[in-house]
């Protein structure tokens, strides 16, 4: 650390002026773990001023992140009141600049808080606005809104090899509420994501459109109750509503998943090998019990299956499956044929205190391919299983 900062006039009221460069501050995890996990600090700080009267230029960085910021402000009867101007932020791949300047009122005897109205922008068009956000009287109140953020974009740096190219893809975003220790949060917020393709895959890239993502919840002391939609026209919808208590030191669970025509076809792309792959997913299930504890009621059903992959000894195809469910428990009872042969598959899954699974295979004439080879088997098998749960 290196500065000059000079220091005078009278004790009520001094005037200071100086900066201080910044290189390469390190802390101590026996100090503060989470700011050592922060890497090294470096930057500068320029301050011109009194107490009543001052301002000054900000400008540090760690390893993925980045402020620089002005203010100007004075302290009066216990509050700094103040403006925020020219600020920019860089928090891992997010690009945030200021709109323009606002208001800062921060209070120590009591404690408040005041920011006033303000926006920022990011890259693609993004905004963020800030309506309100105080603290007054041991709560805290806010009204944030965000729209058209590039989350395409965003995903494709976070994760290039899994989004292998920036999507157009936005999300908007509401929420308003407050918090108090009497009631730890109260608040509503809404999420959205615009309709656009996404490039997943690098060596052998698949497109999938996702028409919308949809997200509307509320949450009051401590209850959380959601409703979340994702729509699209390649893999099929599926809808979850929950409530729930997600800070509870056991999670509950009350809500339902529907699962609408989500078709695997889409993904054939993934490798050469795959021929054929077809097969649609539905569901209507209520969930329950707990998340360590799940208990699930209702129906999964399985149609039209089928996955030829080169080189493989068998094909299997016109796979029907339906899946019981109840409490902690699951029937299965399909059909399928496998080279050539019909099949059937049933069986129980048990997930309570003691887990069990038991499948039961019947063939007649599967045909099993390999170089120089036909074999056709008709196999008849039952496979138990119980395993005491480990505590």
């Amino acid at each position: 650390m290196n500065g000059n900062i000079k220091a005078s006039g009278p004790w009520q009221n001094p005037r200071a002026n100086g900066a201080l460069a910044l290189s390469d501050i390190t802390v101590s995890p026996n100090l503060n773990a989470s700011a050592a996990q922060q890497g090294p600090l470096n930057g500068n700080v320029a301050i011109d001023g009194t107490y009543k009267d001052h301002h000054a230029e900000i400008d540090l960085a760690v390893p993925d992140n980045n402020i620089a910021l002005s203010l100007k402000g004075a302290w009066s009867n216990n509050h700094w009141i103040g403006e925020i101007s020219d600020t920019t932020l860089k928090l891992a791949n997010m690009q945030w600049t200021l709109s323009s300047p606002f208001s800062l009122d921060i209070g120590t005897a009591p404690v408040t808080a005041k920011i006033g109205k303000h926006c920022w922008t990011s890259r693609r068009d993004g905004e963020l606005c800030v309506s309100n956000v105080n603290y007054q009287e041991s709560k805290a109140n806010w009204d944030i809104s965000a729209s058209s953020l590039p989350v395409g974009l965003w995903a494709n740096e976070l994760a290039p090899t899994m989004v292998s190219s920036p999507s157009k893809a936005t999300l908007s975003i509401k929420t308003k509420g407050s918090y108090s220790q009497q009631d730890p949060i109260d608040a509503t917020f809404t999420a959205s994501m615009s309709k656009a393709p996404w490039q997943l895959g690098e060596t052998r890239p698949l497109t999938l459109t996702i028409n919308s993502i949809e997200t509307t919840g509320k949450i009051k002391q401590g209850q959380l109750a959601s409703t979340s939609l994702i729509s699209s026209q390649d893999i099929g919808d599926a809808t979850l509503t929950l409530n729930t208590r997600p800070f509870d030191e056991q999670i509950p669970l009350d809500g339902k998943l529907v699962m609408e025509g989500l078709n695997v076809a889409p993904f054939k792309p993934l490798s050469p090998a795959i021929r054929t792959l077809t097969g649609l997913l539905n569901g209507n299930i209520t969930l329950s019990g707990y998340v360590d504890d799940p208990s699930l009621n209702g129906e999964l059903t399985v149609s039209n299956g089928a996955i030829d992959i080169q080189d493989t000894p068998v094909t299997l195809a016109d796979w029907n499956q339906k899946v019981v469910l109840n409490d902690q428990t699951a029937s299965l009872d399909g059909t399928f044929v496998l080279g050539g042969g019909k099949g059937t598959l049933k069986g129980e899954l048990d997930w309570s205190s003691t887990p069990s699974a038991t499948f039961n295979l019947k063939g007649n004439g599967f045909e099993i391919r390999q170089p120089d080879i036909r074999l056709k088997v008709s196999p008849i098998l039952t496979l138990p299983r119980r395993k005491k749960r480990s505590m």
